[in-house]
């Protein structure tokens, strides 16, 4: 045994080894290393813009073009509704749904004002915007016509299958009321047209500035006798002079 102790001829267990120098300077060397922190986000992922609490853009268009143009304000405050609905976290729904209500009411203002307008001027009066026309009931066709304060000049055309013999032509004036007459038997072959002219008339014209008469129109057939007649109804929309 040595001054210690300790049996200097006593074997050493292989497996012991000493405690290494390093071990305690890797661990101290470094003592103040901040720790990390789970919650703390990687600084390397960069950071996401938040939309959080964040108000749309089209809603807030939504709201200024309801005012301006009511057709963008709808348009925009049903693409923001949309965009809302995806993604819940954004504001400004009351915006949009205020635009889309502003728009539709704006464009209706501004469509009343225009077909106020239209009507004030008499473009939309139905009377003007109807063409004039000259018809006959089935089986007679009116090719042509002419209208003056006191006369009405018709071209009709036989379409009933045979021959006819015309008794009268009566015009009736839907604005004065008054009448005149043709009379007289004239002779249509089947296919073929004649001219008929009804003087002494007083034709006046309507708050469009057409005159509106009813034509009435008594025949025969050729093949048949005065008996037997029928009538036609017919009707003059045209403007004069």
């Amino acid at each position: 045994m040595d001054m210690n102790g300790q049996d200097p001829y006593q074997q050493q267990d292989p497996q012991q080894q000493p405690p290494s120098p390093y071990a305690q300077q890797q661990s101290s060397s470094y003592p103040n290393d901040p720790q990390p922190n789970p919650q703390q986000p990687d600084p390397q992922q960069g950071s996401q813009p938040s939309t959080e609490g964040k108000t749309n853009t089209m809603a807030i268009l939504a709201l200024i073009f309801g005012f301006l143009f009511g057709i963008l304000g709808i348009i925009f405050g049903i693409i923001a509704l949309s965009q809302i609905k995806k993604d819940p976290s954004q504001k400004g729904k009351g915006l949009a749904i205020a635009g889309i209500i502003i728009g539709a009411f704006g464009g209706l203002f501004v469509t009343l004002v225009i077909i106020g307008s239209f009507a004030f001027f008499g473009v939309l009066n139905p009377n003007t915007l109807v063409p004039e026309r000259c018809t006959f009931s089935t089986g007679m066709v009116c090719s042509d016509y002419r209208v003056t304060p006191d006369s009405i000049t018709l071209a009709l055309e036989n379409g009933m299958g045979k021959g006819i013999k015309v008794i009268s032509l009566k015009a009736t004036d839907s604005v004065s009321g008054s009448s005149c007459e043709y009379i007289g038997e004239l002779g249509i072959a089947n296919g073929m047209s004649q001219s008929f002219t009804i003087n002494g008339c007083s034709i006046q014209k309507t708050s469009s500035k057409k005159a509106k008469i009813e034509i009435e129109l008594l025949y025969y057939f050729s093949d048949s006798n005065e008996v037997y007649s029928h009538i036609i109804n017919g009707e003059i929309y045209a403007g004069f002079d």
